[in-house]
């Protein structure tokens, strides 16, 4: 019964955003907003309710005694015990959630699959999208990949340049010498690979090292949300679900790690997810060591998604975020793709014509409902777009209007760094009707930032506004 109003909801939804205005869709979207979330949030079968609780942790305390392979040194009591804690908790299977330099990740033992049940019951995960495993030290990786099995030279740089850091690579967990993997299938999702990286945020390194054992660890949020970059995003998700939150501050990069495979046939690597590192960072570092060629072709195949698809991947992914809908707030996300007026346009409308129509269209709405919309507009930081709404809105305005700051438009990892941070201060605390964001240069972490947008609005192409030529 519960399935059947589901889906009947839904469709009622799809068919209202087809058939209706702009702001009909909206409207009617927030008038099921309550109802639909509450019918299709994700039952908590098997995890009782329980207390959460959320220690501060000082990850600058916190040092190492070598990059790859040291122990931590804690000089504050408070995060040494605060670490403890946790360490009990995940040695004896049960969840943390814990600061990464990308988000907060919530993790489980990784050998456990009574651990990491948890999980995916925790988050309301399909059983079928896999977990990334976090590494310490590469000794801790060797724990549980095949021994005849060794780096190919590409990894080999890869992870001397970027570990530890936002950089996953795909390895495999079985071969003729090692059988049974020691990693639940749970993590792997029954797949002979498994997404390894080691994190650099001292807290999230030091956990994994005091415990022991790799970690398996989504991003610390309901599955299917903006992922979290504060301790406050993962209460708001996860309280009375899990017992501990590490709360070490905001998230410096912003966004998960980039996910790599180089397990190929024919050498090459192939980017299964943007992430915190950049095509081009990729590309230097394989440039600079000599191997931007394989068999006289360049060595990175393409990024999924972009540069080629795969039917059986899809089917069967080996990575998280390649199958399922993903970083979506509850309100509509809507990409604004800035064009230039035509040389023949008013003055006027050169400055502010594109954000004027947008308006207008939906004062034109307006008059269908009195409902007055609370907009939400992330926008890059100076842009003339940006410009072009500060002056239509600054009159007198039926809707409500609030600005996200993306940050300047040459330092997209400003904009990855406020992502999700923005769309849920937006959704979450303000919670406004509709989200307009300015589409950014698919440059360095750019191309990211509108990934997850992509993912996050469902668009497939974005409506054109005039900007100023200025």
């Amino acid at each position: 019964m519960r399935s059947n109003l589901q889906f009947f909801l839904k469709q009622q939804i799809t068919n209202i955003f087809i058939r209706t205005s702009l702001l009909k869709s909206i409207y009617l979207r927030t008038c099921f907003r309550f109802v639909y979330m509450s019918l299709t949030k994700e039952p908590q079968s098997g995890l009782a309710e329980q207390a959460t609780k959320v220690i501060k942790c000082d990850g600058d305390s916190i040092s190492f005694t070598d990059k790859i392979e040291g122990k931590p040194d804690f000089d504050c009591p408070q995060t040494a015990s605060g670490i403890q804690s946790a360490v009990k908790l995940i040695q004896s299977e049960d969840l943390v959630a814990f600061p990464t330099e990308t988000v907060y990740g919530l993790g489980a033992s990784a050998l456990s699959s009574t651990a990491v049940s948890k999980i995916y019951k925790a988050k309301g995960r399909p059983s079928d999208n896999p977990l990334i495993v976090h590494v310490s030290s590469l000794n801790l990786l060797r724990t549980f990949i095949p021994p005849d099995w060794t780096f190919p030279a590409t990894y080999q740089a890869l992870t001397e340049r970027f570990w530890p850091g936002p950089l996953t690579l795909l390895v495999p967990t079985t071969s003729s010498i090692l059988p049974n993997s020691p990693i639940s299938n749970l993590v792997t999702c029954g797949l002979s690979t498994v997404a390894v990286r080691m994190p650099a945020h001292p807290i999230s390194r030091a956990l994994i090292a005091e415990s022991g054992v790799p970690i398996a660890a989504p991003s610390a949020n309901l599955s299917g949300r903006p992922s979290p970059t504060t301790a406050q995003h993962v209460e708001r998700d996860l309280k009375t679900r899990i017992p501990m939150i590490l709360d070490g501050g905001p998230c410096q990069v912003g966004v998960e790690s980039t996910v790599v495979d180089g397990l190929n046939p024919d050498g090459r690597l192939r980017i299964l997810r943007l992430g915190g590192l950049s095509v081009e960072d990729i590309q230097t570092c394989l440039l600079e060591a000599g191997l931007d060629q394989s068999n006289g072709k360049p060595i990175l195949a393409g990024v999924y998604n972009q540069d080629y698809r795969d039917k059986e991947l899809e089917a069967k992914p080996t990575t998280p975020g390649m199958k399922y809908k993903h970083y979506a707030p509850h309100a509509k996300v809507i990409i604004l793709n800035p064009v230039l007026p035509s040389i023949s346009d008013s003055h006027q409308d050169q400055i502010n014509g594109g954000a004027n129509e947008l308006i207008s269209e939906i004062g034109c709405a307006g008059s269908e409902s009195s409902k007055s919309l609370r907009i939400g507009l992330m926008m890059i930081e100076d842009s003339q777009l940006h410009k072009s709404f500060i002056a239509c809105t600054t009159t007198p305005q039926k809707h409500q209007f609030f600005y996200s700051n993306l940050g300047p438009e040459l330092q997209p990892e400003v904009s990855a760094q406020r992502l999700f941070a923005s769309l849920r201060h937006l959704d979450e605390e303000l919670e406004v009707d509709i989200i307009y964001v300015e589409r950014l240069s698919e440059i360095g972490l750019g191309a990211t930032v509108m990934e997850r947008l992509r993912k996050a609005s469902g668009q497939s192409s974005s409506p054109s506004v005039k900007i100023s030529h200025s």
